[in-house]
């Protein structure tokens, strides 16, 4: 018996945990698991020595005769017994046809001469033959299956290998058929073998080195290394699978296999010639004319000359138009598409005009005429004189506005030092120089002078506090404080231990609430600044942090939140000094 402690002994890492690091509790937790499973194969091993060297267990309580010196046939066909002469273990021949031979031995077969029952000639039964696990044939085949095991409803058998039959799912409606492969291994375990080395063929039911009058319940595999014949009725029922299968039970020639449910097979057609099969989705696929299919693309289209173009005469129809005379140009009626000469279109845009010489400008002379204007002198503009358009010198036009002056040395009006506003729709006015450092501020119709001092700039620090409401130890509050747009953090202070958290907007405090206390926050998503105080203390914050609101419309809410870590119920109080940048 070999040994399957390994499987799991190898697993272990030797390695593992590494000294002075901080070890994953997976690396503990997959050492364990390995430990647990080689010690419960080596209690297992274990056992099954203490069985087979401590006596044969396996009791025979009944058996069934067929013909005389059964003992002395056992004797002389039976091997692999571990102990003993396997004449002392049974108690005594039993004839007639009412006895039961049981096998209580659960070796694996995986093959013609491994499992608990071995028979190395044919293997006769006259009654049904129950087959628990998988049944291989080998040489042999299986003559005719009526249902082929596993599938779905609707799913297509196909060799995925050579002698290897697999299910295809049933396609989507209107889906095409195509194959992919699978495999499967079947897997046992242990204990005793029985191999009866008679050779004697077996032709019939009554005949063969190991002759059942009854049924046969067998719990594993069974291999059979020549022909399976059955000589029951045409249904046979079979838990597991058949591997490979020469002929299946019914249907009509020409006709394709299908599983109309799971484990049963059923038949499609035979379909007329030229027709294809198309899946019906779960329900079983058919047979139907190429004519009826709609086909998502196509490389070629039946019929039509050369050069001619496809159309749809019709929903569903395709037909064609001819090709056209030499220079024509395929133009839609609304109904159909028909050949024209290009001199009778009217085109909406081109993009080249004939005629006209370099610079020239194309002009509607009349509806439906376009005529071009020369090139003007450098520095001219082109003027309309109500009729058409003709190029005059700059200088002697007199423009009432302008959005742009190229060379202008003076503007009319306004003082030393006055700036220029737009007072109206192409009127400009002048705005009066203001007060020595005032700033120029928009009220959103004109612009004014106001002093530094009233934007906050140069403006001196300021405290500004706000407090949750009393707040459980290790809970979370939020607190609206009433600050700045836009300044700068100098220091923060809390009348307890508190974790305290700074945001740009209401949305990013609450994507962040997730966020556990020494999990740095995502790069852009909102945080301005944290602190983590142990008492009552200030915070020094440098080098000193920008902080601004991000509302839709701006204001100058700070939005924090904090978390209580003074080990009591309290309120948090939070005070931030700032320098306002902007009000």
């Amino acid at each position: 018996m070999t040994s399957t402690i390994t499987n799991y002994s190898t697993l272990i890492d030797t390695t593992f945990p590494v000294p002075g690091v901080d070890n994953d509790t997976q690396g503990f937790r997959n050492n364990s698991i390995n430990i647990q499973q080689a010690f419960g194969t080596a209690a297992a091993e274990i056992t099954n020595l203490q069985i087979e060297y401590g006596g044969l267990v396996t009791q025979i309580n009944e058996a069934t005769v067929i013909g005389s010196n059964f003992a002395a046939n056992i004797a002389a066909s039976v091997t692999n017994v571990v102990l003993g002469d396997l004449s002392n273990y049974i108690s005594g021949i039993i004839t007639g046809t009412t006895s039961t031979f049981v096998i209580s031995n659960t070796t694996t077969s995986v093959s013609t001469n491994t499992g608990a029952l071995q028979v190395a000639g044919g293997a006769g039964i006259a009654g049904d033959l129950y087959i628990g696990g998988q049944l291989n044939v080998g040489s042999g085949s299986v003559s005719t299956a009526t249902n082929l095991n596993g599938g779905a409803t609707g799913s297509i058998p196909f060799q995925s290998n050579p002698g290897q039959t697999s299910m295809l799912s049933i396609g989507s409606a209107g889906s095409l058929l195509q194959s992919n492969g699978t495999t499967a291994i079947w897997t046992n375990s242990n204990s005793y073998v029985y191999t009866i080395t008679n050779s004697t063929p077996s032709v019939s039911p009554t005949t063969g080195a190991l002759q059942v009058a009854g049924g046969a319940g067998i719990l594993g595999d069974l291999f059979v290394g020549g022909n399976l014949n059955i000589g029951g009725s045409s249904n046979i029922t079979i838990t597991g699978s058949i591997s490979t299968a020469t002929n299946l039970g019914g249907g009509a020639a020409g006709q394709i296999v299908y599983q109309s449910a799971f484990g049963v097979t059923n038949y499609a057609g035979p379909g007329s010639v030229g027709q294809i099969l198309i899946s019906n989705g779960t329900a079983g696929p058919s047979f139907v004319n190429t004519g009826s299919l709609l086909v998502g693309s196509s490389i070629n289209i039946l019929g039509g000359s050369q050069g001619s173009i496809h159309i749809q005469s019709g929903s569903g129809q395709t037909s064609f138009i001819p090709i056209g005379a030499s220079g024509s140009l395929l133009q839609s009626n609304g109904t159909t598409a028909t050949w024209s000469t290009a001199s009778s279109i009217t085109v909406g845009s081109a993009g080249n005009l004939s005629f006209g010489s370099a610079g020239s400008i194309p002009i509607q002379t009349s509806a439906g005429q376009t005529s071009f204007i020369p090139i003007g002198t450098s520095g001219s503009v082109l003027q309309s004189n109500g009729a058409t358009a003709a190029w005059v010198a700059a200088n002697t036009l007199s423009v009432a506005s302008a959005t742009n002056a190229v060379n202008a040395n003076n503007i009319t009006g306004g003082s030393a030092g006055s700036l220029l506003i737009q007072s109206g729709a192409g009127a400009t006015s002048s705005i009066p120089i203001g007060a020595t450092g005032s700033l120029l501020q928009s009220n959103g119709t004109t612009a004014t002078w106001v002093s530094a001092a009233s934007l906050g700039v140069g403006n001196s620090r300021v405290t500004v506090t706000g407090s949750s409401t009393p707040l459980a130890p290790n809970t979370t509050g939020t607190i609206n404080i009433s600050g700045s747009k836009f300044y700068l953090l100098c220091t923060a202070k809390t009348n307890v231990a508190a974790w305290v958290r700074l945001y740009t907007d209401a949305t990013s405090l609450s994507n962040d609430s997730g966020r556990s206390r020494g999990t740095n926050p995502l790069s852009g998503s909102g945080v301005l600044a944290e602190i983590i105080t142990t008492n009552s203390s200030t915070q020094l914050i440098t080098p000193v942090t920008f902080g601004f609101n991000n509302d839709t419309v701006t204001s100058s809410t700070i939005y924090c939140a904090v978390t209580n870590l003074s080990g009591s119920t309290s309120t948090v109080t939070v005070s931030l000094n700032i320098l306002s940048l902007e009000v």
